[in-house]
């Protein structure tokens, strides 16, 4: 059997309108690195839920188990913008509150 680390699907896991409706409430967060990586860059959170409402289910690119938490989910999508593909990947919070976003960046760069 496959550890934890290697599993992976090629459905989201987390229900696309629900990510949206979440980050419409303001039920988001990012990791410590991703919130220094989008300053970096200057972008704001106004940037991000505008990527997130514009994910497509063609967007998908797969979803993998969270190594440090049992039974979560990471989603991640690779969106086309008019700057490039970007990379982004989420998670559902702790005890089912709102979303982490774990990365945000275009596809290929170092974060």
């Amino acid at each position: 059997m496959p550890s934890d680390e290697s599993i992976e699907k090629s459905e989201p896991h987390y229900d696309l309108c629900a990510v949206k409706a979440a980050f419409a409430n303001g039920e988001y967060r990012f990791t410590g690195r991703v919130d220094q990586h989008l300053r970096l860059k200057g972008w704001t959170d106004a940037d991000v839920i505008d990527v997130i409402f514009g994910l497509a289910c063609g967007d998908f690119h797969k979803s993998q188990a969270h190594r440090q938490r049992p039974n979560a989910w990471l989603d991640i999508y690779r969106p086309r913008r008019s700057s490039g593909r970007l990379y982004v990947k989420f998670t559902e919070g702790h005890e089912g509150t709102g979303f982490v976003v774990m990365s945000f960046c275009r596809d290929g760069d170092a974060h």
